[in-house]
């Protein structure tokens, strides 16, 4: 059976490349287009992996996170974001890293890089 991914985020051309990709890889794709979305996905379903991006209105990554951490500790959470060259600190990072988030990979997205890092986080949960 295909892993399941939750693909969070609130850009629609985004989600729909990233779904495209992610499915043509053989995995199981539920999109929601913003936090809130993504736990309702996540109070209503199981899922392997979870993708997000972190600024989001309603409910940011950071929030998906949290929340389902508390539903299934052992998720691994990746992060996607097209802010890295505005956090010179990289304090989104640390923080996503200190929350537990497996990674977070800048966009544009390098698809390899991206899979890469989905292969990774899925293979330690097994």
């Amino acid at each position: 059976m295909a892993e399941r991914i939750l693909l969070v985020d609130d850009d629609p051309l985004s989600l729909r490349s990233i779904s495209l990709f992610l499915g043509e890889e053989g995995y199981q794709v539920q999109e929601a287009h913003d936090g809130m979305e993504a736990l309702n996905c996540l109070k209503n379903d199981s899922f392997d992996l979870i993708l997000s991006d972190i600024f989001m209105p309603r409910c940011n990554g950071f929030g998906v996170l949290e929340e389902a951490k508390k539903m299934s500790p052992h998720i691994p959470v990746i992060f996607i974001t097209a802010y890295p060259t505005r956090d010179p600190d990289r304090k989104a990072e640390s923080l996503a890293a200190s929350l537990g988030a497996e990674a977070l990979i800048p966009k544009p997205l390098l698809f390899e890089d991206l899979l890469e890092k989905i292969q990774r986080a899925l293979k330690r949960e097994e």
